[in-house]
């Protein structure tokens, strides 16, 4: 079930559907915290900081990054942990530390490619590409 919500949070994508896809996270993510899946939690909080973001709920995903970055970092898998750097170099250009930005991205990319993930490659790229002081 929590996949099938997963692949329609994922066609829902985009500011227009954000109410929907936080509740579709939420879905996922609270069978899979009572059934102790960890991994399925983890696709349920990536799913929710997105959708959080675009509602503009700083702090509800500031909440969801480290709910992530808890189940991750115990999780272990490279699979996973590079959306750790990843999200923490999203607060970063945030927040105007562009540098710390694009060390997370080179972190991010770096833990990705031990994964194979092609998404590190992409979503790990300079976020603060062309935004040098």
């Amino acid at each position: 079930m929590a996949y099938a919500l997963a692949t329609r949070a994922d066609v829902l994508a985009g500011p227009d559907h954000v109410e929907e896809r936080i509740a579709l996270g939420s879905r996922i993510v609270e069978p899979a915290r009572a059934a102790g899946d960890d991994e399925l939690s983890l696709l349920g909080h990536r799913f929710r900081v997105v959708a959080l973001l675009e509602a503009g709920d700083v702090a509800a995903v500031d909440r969801e990054i480290a709910a992530f970055t808890s189940l991750a970092e115990r999780y272990r898998l490279p699979v996973v942990r590079w959306y750790v750097p990843l999200f923490a170099g999203m607060r970063a250009l945030m927040q105007g530390d562009v540098a710390a930005a694009r060390r997370l991205a080179d972190e991010a990319q770096a833990i990705g490619a031990q994964a194979g993930s092609v998404k590190a490659s992409i979503a790990g790229g300079h976020p603060a590409h062309g935004h040098r002081p």
